[in-house]
């Protein structure tokens, strides 16, 4: 009778939403194939790898884009392939270049290296990856998005996420997407897995393991082996090369990253002109940064397009010397 007291003031059960199985697998070529349907109707797709230091995210990342991307045509650019080894990114003015200029490929967004550490997504480019985000959302993009704890993401740009692939230990990811498939559901939210995960084992004591399928979210684990001896070499030859060009001058980056076509820009300036005539910007360098982080463009550039705007509204030209 106590057992059955306790049973029933708990809260978090077994959910029919979810794969009634704790071991239903997903294919990788099944999850790249789904994925890439998104691409069809130009929808773009944010898959989320977590977990430690060498659990794997990097490999079942390589493995999918090396083994099944690679092969897929890129159906909103005609001859040429999703994934290719120019889309493998490690900074994040890279993928704020990229959420603008591609359509319809794969982005491998690596989390080794200093550009995902968490503090950097509190700085201005995050700003500028989720505004862009927000703008951008019929570019069929997929992005891997590699970090070692899903608290490291700004919350504005989780909510963007559509997959999320939790490392369960090394070989074995669960897989998790919106349970929005009826009435009532809603998108993926990682916060209330994690909370509802947390709340499970409050009223399970003497449990240390969670059944994913209490969440409704879950839809499966993708289980996958370590890389061939080819991929390893080929994953360790990007990361190098990537490490090799360190940080560019500010010329250097504006030429590798030519950021955004004229209208984005366009539109920027004029927002921000805006808000020094109200007051939320209170000089002209702080304008200048606050435009030169969300373009990307380098400083001669930058204040020709300046005052370009300056004179439609009949303002006086700044130089570089007054910035």
């Amino acid at each position: 009778m106590a057992d059955f007291k306790t049973f029933i003031r708990k809260t978090i059960h077994f959910d029919r939403d979810a794969k009634m199985f704790h071991h239903y697998g997903i294919s990788q070529r099944s999850f790249c194939e789904i994925q890439a349907q998104r691409v069809l109707i130009k929808k773009d797709a944010v898959i989320l790898i977590t977990g430690p230091t060498g659990s794997g995210k990097s490999t079942i990342a390589s493995k999918l884009c090396f083994n099944f991307f690679e092969e897929m045509d890129n159906s909103m650019v005609p001859g040429e392939k999703m994934y290719t080894d120019d889309n493998f990114i490690i900074d994040p003015e890279d993928y704020a270049t990229r959420m603008i200029t591609d359509k319809g490929s794969v982005l491998f967004w690596d989390e080794s290296r200093d550009g995902l550490s968490s503090k950097n997504w509190n700085k201005e480019i995050n700003k500028t990856i989720v505004s862009r985000k927000n703008k951008n959302r019929k570019r069929g993009i997929i992005s891997f998005v590699l970090l070692p704890h899903e608290g490291e993401v700004d919350k504005s740009f989780l909510k963007h996420v559509t997959t999320w692939i939790w490392i369960k230990e090394r070989g074995i990811g669960q897989v998790f997407v919106a349970a929005n498939a009826r009435m009532g559901g809603h998108g993926l939210s990682i916060p209330n897995i994690i909370e509802r995960q947390n709340k499970w084992l409050k009223e399970n004591p003497s449990r240390r393991v969670v059944p994913p399928i209490i969440h409704p979210e879950y839809v499966g684990n993708i289980i996958f082996g370590a890389m061939s001896n080819k991929q390893e070499k080929r994953y360790d030859a990007l990361v190098e090369k990537h490490q090799a060009c360190g940080k560019l001058s500010e010329e250097e980056q504006a030429e590798k990253n030519p950021i955004v076509d004229e209208k984005e820009i366009d539109n920027q300036i004029p927002l921000i002109l805006d808000a020094v005539a109200n007051g939320e910007i209170k000089s002209k360098r702080e304008m200048f940064e606050k435009a030169k982080g969300i373009t990307g463009l380098a400083d001669k550039k930058l204040i020709s397009c300046f005052n370009r705007h300056l004179s439609i509204r009949g303002l006086k030209k700044f130089n570089a010397f007054e910035v």
